[in-house]
Parts: C-alpha cells; sequence; structure tokens
C-alpha cells in the first residue's frame, strides 16, 4: 500500500503540469487512481491505463492532443506505462451537470 500511495503522490504532484489545471483553484480538481485492476489492453496484460478527464469547458480537439501527450508523459514517467497501452478519454460537461458544495457550478 505504501507504494501504491508514494505512486500516487507522484502522480497527483505531477498533474498540476497540466495547463488546464493551472487556471483552478487546488479544491476543484479530483484524481481517482484506482490500482491493481484487471485489464487488457490489445489482447495483453501487460500494464496499460485508462484515462478520464472531465472538465467543465477547455475540452476540444486541439486541447485534447495536449492534455493527451501530457497525460501519457506523466503515466510515462511514473508507472511506466507505454504511450501505446494508454487510452484517454475526454467529457465536456455542463455546469449545471457538476454539482458540489450544496449546489452547482451553474
Amino acid at each position: 500500500m505504501k507504494y501504491i500511495q508514494e505512486k500516487f503522490k507522484s502522480l497527483s504532484n505531477g498533474i498540476w503540469d497540466f495547463a488546464i489545471f493551472k487556471t483552478f483553484p487546488n479544491m476543484y480538481l479530483a484524481i481517482q487512481i484506482s490500482p491493481d485492476q484487471v485489464m487488457s489492453f490489445g489482447g495483453s496484460t501487460a500494464p496499460c491505463a485508462m484515462c478520464f478527464l472531465y472538465s467543465i469547458g477547455k475540452i476540444g480537439e486541439q486541447e485534447n492532443k495536449v492534455y493527451s501527450k501530457l497525460l501519457c508523459d506523466l503515466l510515462n514517467k511514473q508507472l511506466k506505462i507505454p504511450s501505446d497501452r494508454i487510452y484517454v478519454s475526454f467529457f465536456e460537461i455542463s455546469a449545471a451537470n457538476v454539482g458540489w458544495n450544496n449546489t452547482t457550478f451553474a
């Protein structure tokens, strides 16, 4: 468990390299890492990752290419997962569809 906590800390710190997150206060960023998942990617059970980036705005074709590179580089550096074994999915969410602190962001 200590190894997982150290890797989570490294990933959490590395995530701040994202320009998208530098414009938001820390309290609006949530990171979930689910270690020890049974996964197969391309018919192999070698290390792989699936990433989901949800954002109110700042999602688009050009931005997503930047985010994909940053995430893949981070996962490769911290967890040694090859970029060709990482899927990144992007979701733009309406402010009215995100609840926080007894209300929504709308």
